[in-house]
């Protein structure tokens, strides 16, 4: 049942998940390309922070958009409940599928540092090993974030707006540096 709903999955968004994997390889190259341009191009693995920092957010915006909030627009979501299947199966899957997305995507643009790092870098498998884990966190951290604020339905734009506001007075009001905290650390 889970590979028959993972295929409806894939049928019914090939197209968005398709678009948002072109779109994230032509932004990578962008940032690559004026790095290089610019000649502040001092290593790629800067260039794979600012991707990740953009592209994996809005790419995680994008995905679960399309996975959860046009399910529920659309009203498929009632067709899936009727179904005799858990409703975790259903929210997993699509967890599953847009996280499994998310990761090839920032999997290649690391694929594609380390071979521009190669010539000019060297390169250590624990080095690696931890720029991989910091990048693939940082994008489960906002893949999760998005998918959690796409099954709060109408509710998500208020709260998108609080916590951005709120985030924005605890910065201002205290001398907490959120670089130092979560998934911000991890790309610093």
């Amino acid at each position: 049942m889970t590979w028959t709903l993972l295929r409806k999955e894939l049928r019914q968004h090939w197209l968005a998940i398709l678009a948002v994997a072109i779109a994230a390889m032509i932004g990578y190259a962008l940032i690559i390309g004026a790095s290089a341009i610019s000649g502040q191009a001092g290593t790629p693995f800067e260039g794979l922070r600012l991707f990740v920092r953009c592209m994996g957010l809005l790419g995680a915006l994008v995905l679960c958009h399309r996975l959860v909030v046009v399910e529920y627009q659309a009203k498929t979501q009632l067709f899936l409940e009727a179904l005799p299947m858990a409703r975790w199966r259903m929210v997993t899957v699509k967890y599953g599928l847009g996280l499994a997305v998310m990761f090839v995507i920032v999997g290649l643009a690391f694929a594609i540092a380390c071979l521009f790092a190669w010539h000019h870098e060297e390169l250590t498998p624990r080095f690696l090993a931890i720029l991989g884990v910091r990048a693939f966190t940082a994008t489960w951290c906002a893949y999760s974030f998005c998918f959690l604020m796409g099954l709060l339905g109408r509710y998500r734009f208020a709260l998108y707006i609080a916590s951005f506001f709120g985030l924005v007075m605890l910065v201002e009001q205290t001398d907490l540096g959120l670089d130092r905290f979560g998934p911000i650390a991890l790309l610093d």
